[in-house]
């Protein structure tokens, strides 16, 4: 029904897609499909995304959007490719690079926290006696509002666009799909947001000759509020809420009933795999003829390989460490589960797919900040991380999975 169509929709899209990347395959060969998947992390995982996206898109020749089909993940790693993506498009439209330029890792990483601070001492904590416009609609200023607007000036205004504002260059293959995933607190359940209709990513329903009576684990955000004019939501609202750390920014209310309060996508799926698989698992038999595999680019703002910590054998240990083990184990237990995805997506893949990581490796000598603010010393960190032998090995990795042809001739960053 619904799903069918949509994915029918989406499926239009990516025969688009796949004429504009035959030029990158040599003769007789399939294109790669890019997913790109990054991580929760406030400032530091924002820089890092744009970082690491800087570096693969120069290695590829300027090509690294026009050969993604799917951008998703969770906080400021989201922000950071999203960023990425609308200067792509931005170069595009005026026969520009600069996408690569060093500047933008250094406004990008810009303090967002005082702005906040300033925000929750002068409203949120008093009286909230200031009202914003947004067209016919009026809402409280709050730290909500003072972040976006931060957000605007530290990147150049791109963002400040509306959801429906990127479906034309998604629908043409131009650039990646962007989906966000904010949780409900009502409920746990995701709600995925897209410029597109893609209920495919809420669908559920087992395949013939398995019965189960199961409850959808996300929503689709353009139907759920169809009568509240989705499309106009602001770009910039949509990364926030899909950033929205308590006591940091303000929790979001969406006008349903009950109404609906959204958080951080990083609670379910701080990398995006659920909506990754989702995409792939949907388009499996359109993949298996189209392409010569899937390539998941992740962009982790922490090392996988975490130091087990022991357990204390103290009383006070005992009765805290339980508690305490869940939060510090929280990027652990995910990692586990998306190996476990991962593992049993291989049963039904029908190309290769290959998951290459670049990971920001930070350990407790050298702590980066969780926060919307980052030292000196802490950019100086994120930068140079990327110069380690293992992530030099993994864009290597990347370079000769997507190496472009010979014949490939590329025109200020853009596919012929």
């Amino acid at each position: 029904g619904t799903a069918a169509a949509d994915a029918l929709e989406v499926q239009q899209t990516l025969e688009r897609w796949h004429a504009r990347n035959l030029p990158f395959v040599a003769p007789g060969k399939k294109p790669i499909m890019v997913v790109i998947n990054t991580s929760g992390g406030g400032l530091r995982d924002m820089l890092w995304t744009m970082h690491c996206l800087q570096e693969v898109d120069s290695l590829l020749e300027g090509s690294l959007m026009p050969r993604s089909t799917l951008m998703t993940g969770s906080s400021g790693g989201l922000i950071g490719a999203a960023y990425y993506r609308q200067l792509y498009l931005a170069d595009e439209q005026n026969g520009t690079l600069t996408r690569h330029e060093p500047a933008l890792l250094q406004e990008v990483s810009g303090d967002m926290l005082n702005n906040l601070t300033f925000s929750f001492v002068t409203n949120d904590m008093f009286i909230r006696y200031r009202r914003v416009r947004d067209g016919d609609l009026t809402y409280t200023r709050d730290r909500g509002k003072a972040f976006e607007e931060r957000l605007n000036i530290n990147t150049r205004g791109l963002l400040d666009i509306r959801l429906n504002d990127l479906a034309t260059p998604e629908r043409e293959a131009r650039v990646p799909h962007l989906v966000m995933c904010p949780i409900s607190i009502n409920d746990g359940r995701r709600v995925v947001i897209a410029s597109r209709p893609m209920s495919f990513l809420t669908h559920i329903d087992p395949a013939t000759g398995t019965t189960s009576a199961g409850q959808p684990e996300a929503i689709e955000f353009r139907r759920f509020f169809a009568d509240h004019d989705p499309g106009n939501l602001k770009l910039t609202s949509a990364l926030r809420m899909n950033a929205t750390f308590p006591y940091i920014t303000p929790i979001v209310t969406l006008p349903s009933e009950p109404p609906m309060r959204v958080m951080d996508a990083g609670g379910r799926d701080n990398y995006g795999y659920r909506t990754t698989l989702g995409f792939l698992f949907t388009f499996r038999e359109w993949i298996a003829t189209n392409t010569d595999g899937v390539l998941v680019l992740q962009l982790r703002d922490t090392q996988k390989e975490l130091e087990v910590h022991p357990s204390s054998g103290s009383l006070f240990g005992r009765f805290f460490d339980p508690v305490g083990s869940v939060y510090d184990n929280f990027v652990r237990m995910q990692d586990q589960d998306y190996d476990l995805m991962i593992q049993q997506a291989s049963g039904w893949m029908p190309v290769p797919m290959e998951v290459i990581d670049l990971q920001l490796r930070h350990s407790e000598d050298e702590q980066i900040s969780l926060s919307w603010h980052l030292t000196a010393l802490e950019r100086s960190r994120v930068l140079r991380s990327l110069s380690s032998p293992e992530n030099q090995a993994a864009l290597e990795r990347v370079r000769e999975v997507l190496r472009p042809s010979p014949d490939h001739r590329p025109a200020d960053g853009v596919p012929p």
